[in-house]
């Protein structure tokens, strides 16, 4: 509980949480970020684009109870596990399938704070939706290969 008698806020505030929650709390959210990383370092590794990506996906909802603060960075970092799972092996079936899906979820959650952003939002909000931004575009660019095929097209022509 904190009290701000002088300052220009004269709330009382807190928060309730008993000593269970907050262990639960701790271990779900920074256990399951370590759990997601470990998975993306694995895929990375073992050149297992499935374990990146799981990893990937992890990391990209552990950013929800972290919305208010921090939520930005995680997201980023399942859009650079998103790319290292590109680079390491084509994404085929599944692992294709789930890249899409969390590069879907990103751009949907991108155009759902862009009202937000655009009334004047804090400086978090806008890294949030610029990660988000990030996390699309890596989940629905084209692979690789795709991309030289496009262009060797383009130059016959």
């Amino acid at each position: 509980m904190h009290l701000s008698p002088r300052g220009p806020c004269r709330a009382m505030g807190g928060t309730s949480e008993t000593k269970a929650q907050a262990v639960v709390r701790l271990t779900l959210v920074h256990g399951g970020i370590l759990i997601a990383s470990l998975l993306a370092v694995l895929g990375a590794l073992l050149s297992r684009p499935l374990l990146s990506v799981l990893g990937a996906g992890l990391m990209f909802f552990e950013s929800i109870p972290l919305i208010s603060s921090f939520a930005w960075l995680t997201v980023l970092v399942s859009g650079l596990l998103l790319l290292a799972a590109r680079e390491n092996a084509a994404l085929q079936g599944s692992v294709r399938i789930g890249t899409r899906l969390i590069g879907s979820l990103g751009g949907f959650a991108a155009l759902m704070y862009l009202p937000l952003l655009l009334a004047g939002p804090p400086l978090f909000l806008v890294f949030l939706v610029i990660a988000l931004a990030f996390v699309a575009i890596v989940g629905w660019w084209p692979a690789p290969r795709v991309r030289n095929e496009i262009f060797n097209d383009a130059q016959r022509c």
